[in-house]
């Protein structure tokens, strides 16, 4: 693998992560799908 395909599924697993936290918190609140579609 070369350093920018490293980079590249680095930043995709950071950005699941954070996604799956971010659906976590807004689970607990009102519905926003709207949202979490264009987000």
């Amino acid at each position: 693998m070369t350093g920018g395909s490293l980079i590249f599924w680095g930043i995709l697993i950071f950005i699941g992560l954070t996604f799956d936290q971010y659906n976590s918190k807004k689970k607990k609140k009102q519905k926003s799908n709207r949202l979490q579609v264009v987000e």
